[in-house]
């Protein structure tokens, strides 16, 4: 049967062993599906199956092209073991502080938003909260400093790195800088092929898309 079907049903299935064993199989040769390999990993790396990715990566043949994906990865494995070394309340704090920030943007209660941000990465040093704190204030209008904290989050973060993009690209958009919308655009479409859960990208580039879909999809942005 094909190793590619068998991995996909190993990871929705949770079965992480059979995934890795497959994934040890395919590094062998060509990756034929970068999209399924690097989000496979993706996935494992935020399980804690960190030496078996590492090993994985190293075994496996890669271009220059494929490094923001493998930087992706390796900012995941350094944010699980981050997230390994909290103490309990470290821990404690850092969920609730997540947990209550997804609730002030459903009300657009953009102060504690910050506030908690500011709370959860003085108590975790989670690139998350970077993230949060970078789409508050693109929320805020504030695209300066939003343009700022999203550019660290992607040099620090991996789960959210597509979401961040896509703000980075309509913050280009509005600023009119064709070079960095199409740079960042391009970053995004990398950044999806480390995620099991992709999103519909409407590019403005494409003269027939439709603008109305991607203001709103960047008006009900719920990540």
């Amino acid at each position: 049967m094909d190793k590619w079907y068998l991995l996909r049903n190993a990871i929705n299935n949770k079965n992480y062993e059979e995934a890795v064993s497959l994934l040890y199989d395919i590094s062998k040769g060509i990756v034929s599906d970068k999209k399924l390999f690097y989000s496979s990993l993706m996935i494992l790396a935020n399980v804690g199956y960190i030496t078996d990715v590492k090993i994985i990566l190293a075994k496996t043949y890669t271009s220059k092209k494929d490094d923001d994906l493998k930087k992706i990865i390796f900012n995941s494995m350094d944010e699980y073991e981050k997230e390994c070394s909290l103490t309990d309340e470290q821990l404690e704090i850092t969920t609730g502080c997540i947990k209550m920030i997804r609730e002030a943007f459903a009300y657009e209660e953009y102060e504690l938003v910050y506030d908690l941000c500011e709370w959860g990465y003085y108590v975790s040093q989670l690139p998350i909260f970077l993230y949060y704190e970078g789409k508050c204030f693109y929320k805020c209008q504030n695209y300066a400093v939003a343009e700022e904290l999203l550019l660290k989050y992607v040099e620090l973060g991996s789960e959210k790195t597509s979401k961040a993009y896509l703000y980075l690209t309509r913050i280009y958009e509005l600023k009119g800088n064709k070079n960095k919308y199409l740079k960042y655009k391009r970053k995004l479409e990398v950044a999806e092929m480390a995620s099991f859960n992709s999103f519909y990208f409407y590019d403005l580039s494409d003269k027939n898309i439709d603008r109305q879909k991607y203001y709103l999809q960047l008006t009900n942005l719920n990540f």
